[in-house]
């Protein structure tokens, strides 16, 4: 399933087709940063850990799982015999705004590569070199020609709560409260569609 972001975009750029939207893809911390300093006036994401100044509002809950490529020794792994050792022993992709998190459930002292967003966290795993967590909305387009693997599902899942962020105090133009109205009415109707 896509995330509900397509649908707020494609429902607010119908209802207001005159408006400019101008989307940016960067780290958690650095999209926090600019809602603070006024050059964003909202940001959607994972941000794990509040920063004073901003009002956080939970949009939706996203599944993460464990994926490997078909080059890496764990894409032919089967049974879980063997398998906690195999995966602390890999090479991770982790997301530095995450802190230990994937690494405690995973049972690596560090990460093998750091990457704060989607896109370049698949590439390394497609490399072959590491495996990481991605949504399966997303991987779902490499699983299907067998190029990616999810390892465990049972055992290797974790979730991101997605969220919208502003500006404490910021007064909000009629153009942003209706994107974050487009947003938070397709994130309750997408979850309304996984029950």
């Amino acid at each position: 399933m896509a995330p509900p972001q397509l649908a707020a975009i494609r429902g607010f750029g119908q209802a207001a087709p005159k408006v400019q939207l101008h989307i940016e893809i960067d780290s958690p911390n650095r999209l926090e940063q600019r809602v603070l300093d006024g050059s964003l006036h909202l940001a959607v994401g994972p941000f794990p850990e509040p920063v004073a100044g901003l009002e956080y509002r939970v949009l939706y809950r996203e599944e993460q799982g464990l994926y490997c490529a078909s080059p890496h020794p764990l894409f032919s792994h089967s049974g879980q015999k063997g398998l906690a050792e195999q995966v602390a022993a890999a090479s991770l992709a982790t997301r530095g705004y995450l802190g230990r998190q994937e690494l405690d459930l995973l049972g690596m002292q560090e990460g093998a590569a750091m990457v704060d967003n989607v896109e370049g966290r698949a590439m390394l795993i497609l490399s072959g070199n590491y495996i990481g967590f991605l949504p399966p909305h997303y991987a779902d387009a490499w699983v299907a020609p067998g190029l990616l693997r999810r390892i465990a599902p049972e055992r290797y899942s974790t979730h991101l709560d997605f969220k919208i962020i502003t500006r404490r105090g910021a007064r909000a133009t009629r153009t942003v409260l209706a994107l974050i109205e487009r947003l938070v009415e397709a994130a309750a109707n997408a979850g309304e569609g996984r029950t």
